[in-house]
């Protein structure tokens, strides 16, 4: 995702989410913004409870 800052994609997947490292949020925020058409996120319903 660090190469993705400041371009845009049609579809962006993003994988492998991790709240623990220090910079995981600002990742996440940079990849899940690059989609312009469709953003498809892959991750357990037990990851996605804690990023919230």
């Amino acid at each position: 995702m660090h190469r993705y800052k400041g371009l845009e994609s049609p579809m962006v997947i993003v994988t492998d989410i991790d709240g623990a490292s220090p910079d995981g949020e600002d990742l996440l925020y940079v990849g899940m913004t690059r989609a312009t058409e469709r953003l498809i996120v892959l991750t357990s319903l037990e990851e996605l409870h804690q990023q919230m």
